[in-house]
Parts: structure tokens; sequence; C-alpha cells
């Protein structure tokens, strides 16, 4: 919960909730001096970064692959899952609508801000929309000291990642 200018109302919000047991703290300026603040860091934290980056075709595993690494407890920046939408033609996610361009960019800080910057972040190359939303530019930007890996698959196992990823279109098309 947030108010526009974070004033009475948002102030009597957080002692309400803190007086019921749930942690709570007002924002000074509101949600106005929060966007702020995300504009501006997003504007130059992830060029503080080196990356490796995964690309490759729809269908050949990088999804699976950033998950697999992420559980690893690898430092991974999955703009796609942060979007809520695979990137591709075919990567609207069934029952899981995209967050707002707003909220979307909230969530990429909040990410940036979790990387420890002593160790390797790994993403994935896309373009600089991604279903609805777009992505700043310095955070879509693969510069010479990014190091791409590409991701590739035979046919057939590309065809049997690309129905397991996208089964839903099969049980309702």
């Amino acid at each position: 919960m947030y108010c526009w200018r974070g004033g009475k109302r948002s102030a009597s919000l957080v002692h309400v909730l803190n007086e019921i047991g749930f942690p709570a703290v007002q924002l000074d300026g509101g949600y106005r001096t929060w966007r702020r603040h995300v504009v501006a860091r997003l504007a130059e934290q992830p060029l503080a970064f080196r990356y490796r980056v995964v690309c490759g075709l729809t269908g050949s595993g990088k999804s699976r692959l950033l998950g697999a690494l992420a559980a690893e407890v690898r430092q991974v920046l999955d703009l796609e899952a942060l979007a809520k939408h695979r990137g591709s033609l075919l990567g609207d996610l069934p029952d899981d609508p995209q967050p707002s361009q707003k909220a979307f960019e909230s969530a990429i800080l909040v990410a940036l801000d979790g990387i420890r910057h002593a160790r390797t972040r790994v993403g994935r190359v896309g373009g600089r929309k991604i279903g609805a939303l777009q992505v700043a530019r310095r955070a879509a930007r693969v510069d010479a000291r990014t190091r791409l890996r590409q991701v590739a698959l035979g046919l057939g196992a590309a065809w049997r990642c690309s129905r397991k990823e996208y089964a839903h279109f099969v049980a309702d098309p």
C-alpha cells in the first residue's frame, strides 16, 4: 500500500498495519519519490556489472538453464521471468498477466540490488521489448564486456523442450 505523496493517509495505514502485527514503513515523499529513485538507479546500476548472457532460439531451454543456475545459487537476472512473459511470439503465460511497466522496472531494481558485485551475473539476451513491456536501454545493453553463451539444441530436443514449455497451448488451444 502506498500513497501518491506519502502523506497522512499512508501514515494512518502504516500505523494500523504496525498495530495489527504487519511491519510497515512510510516512504517519505510517497510513490513519486520511489519512481524517481527507480528511474535514476536503472539509468546507472546495470552498468556496474559484467554479465554472462545466455542467447538462443525459442525452445532452446534458456529458461530452464537460468532456473537451474538460480537453483545453484548463481546470480541470475531473468528479465523474462520478471516480465512474466517468455519474450517470444507465444510468450504470454496463462493465468499470469504481465505487471505494469512501473512494477516491472521496480522488480528489475530489486533484483539488481540483490546481486553481489564480486560474483558473475547471468542473464538472457533479447530485444528491448518483452511482451508489452520495455526494458530500459542500459539494462538491455549488451556491451564489449559481456560474454555471450549460445544455447543450441538439436531439432528433436528443441521440439521436446518447446512442448513442455508451451504445454498450455496443447492443453487449451
